[in-house]
């Protein structure tokens, strides 16, 4: 015959529910968890007793079941949401991150064979060599895009006559065409050369090139500034230096510098 009892054990958190078989043992169904028991004195039964060995092996079948099963229903939505995220996160890296920058072009430079950029300016280009003084070569390349004619200027920018403000100019050309790479050696006086380009007045009044001729003493930095322009200038031949300043501004869209250095 079976003896059946209920337990409550509040202060353990647990409700055991048994069945003893005389001789057989006890066993039971307890919650929440354990494998061996022991009914304190405090729990509400008559039943203080050691109960060997509580099974809950089925009871721990049946919840793995159930986890496994639960496991296997959501790994497919698991997989999918891995495979998303590897698609979906590099394209919208590529889209978070601007194209790179265009890489700028080679830039507008103006040289000459004749000396090194801020080197001594020879004799020959010079008024020392008097009456066989001579221009330089001067070559330029990489214009910037819609150049459509060039403009020269050669000064002294530590010369100042009188005081003033205005520097010493020694050689002033514009409307230089823009398929034009270079200005020969020994351009000749002229207020206009056969390709169209101009030649305004130096300080000498003379329209064509005049060579450096500082005094004994310290090097000036003579400047050769090549411009590049949007348009063709409307100017005479007795165009002044602030003409020509005053006629490019606005439409100077690069400039090559090149200096040399010179004194008696």
């Amino acid at each position: 015959m079976m003896d059946q009892f209920h337990a409550s054990c509040p202060s353990f958190g647990f409700t055991l529910n048994a069945q003893a078989w005389p001789g057989r043992g006890t066993r039971a169904g307890i919650e929440p968890r354990g494998s061996l028991l022991q009914l304190s004195a405090n729990c509400n039964t008559s039943l203080c007793t050691r109960f060997p060995e509580i099974e809950f092996e089925g009871i721990l079948e049946t919840k793995r079941e159930d986890i496994r099963m639960r496991t296997i229903a959501v790994r497919p939505f698991l997989t999918l949401g891995f495979l998303l995220a590897a698609v979906v996160t590099p394209a919208a890296a590529q889209q978070a991150t601007p194209p790179p920058a265009a890489l700028p072009g080679p830039p507008f430079m103006l040289t000459t064979p004749a000396y090194a950029d801020g080197a001594e300016i020879p004799v020959k280009f010079t008024c020392a060599a008097k009456e066989n003084m001579t221009s330089p070569l001067l070559q330029w390349t990489n214009p910037p895009k819609d150049t459509a004619s060039f403009a020269l200027i050669f000064h002294d920018p530590e010369g100042h006559p009188n005081k003033g403000m205005s520097d010493v100019t020694h050689w002033m050309l514009w409307n230089v065409p823009v398929t034009a790479t270079q200005l020969p050696e020994n351009v000749k006086p002229n207020p206009q050369l056969p390709d169209g380009t101009q030649q305004g007045k130096n300080i000498r009044g003379v329209n064509g090139y005049q060579g450096p001729c500082a005094p004994a003493g310290k090097f000036h930095h003579y400047t050769f500034e090549l411009y590049a322009l949007d348009q063709k200038l409307t100017l005479d031949s007795g165009a002044s230096r602030a003409d020509l300043l005053k006629a490019m501004d606005g439409h100077i869209l690069g400039v090559g510098v090149y200096v040399g250095l010179f004194h008696q």
